[in-house]
């Protein structure tokens, strides 16, 4: 049965009351890059709807649309505390697929974020990032060199 589903995560942007200063907030704008790091992997995009099974569209924060899940994962973000969600809907859509975007989703900006830290302890900072042949799961390398 098709219905929208909400999941929690451990991620938190600054709270903001307004998109116009979301558009100009570092974390939010870490948390978009990175959607737009997964959509470029995947070769989707980054919108601010998503869709459920019947065609009817919801708002949320941000999006990532892409071929194999064409629902969207959308991404609700608490207004007074910053909390992060995702929002499906997952009917007809194998679970390993979803799980695998939320992963990447909050591993990108993991990376990012953490890269960003260092920069701003003036790291010079790079990035590895490999495939696990074994697993075909992505694993992210953050070296910080002072």
């Amino acid at each position: 049965m098709s219905h929208i589903t909400t999941y929690a995560t451990d991620l938190q942007l600054n709270p903001v009351k307004s998109s116009e200063r979301a558009k100009s907030d570092r974390s939010w704008q870490l948390f978009e890059e990175a959607l737009e790091a997964v959509a470029e992997e995947y070769g989707g995009y980054v919108s601010n709807t998503i869709t459920n099974y019947y065609g009817h569209q919801r708002k949320c924060a941000f999006s990532l649309i892409v071929p194999q899940f064409r629902y969207g994962l959308g991404v609700d973000v608490d207004e007074e505390t910053g909390e992060v969600s995702f929002v499906y809907d997952s009917y007809g859509v194998r679970e390993e697929i979803i799980e695998g975007l939320k992963d990447r989703v909050m591993q990108a900006f993991t990376a990012l974020a953490v890269g960003e830290t260092l920069q701003d302890l003036n790291y010079e900072v790079e990035f590895e990032e490999q495939l696990q042949q074994d697993t075909s799961k992505r694993q992210v390398m953050v070296r910080g060199v002072m």
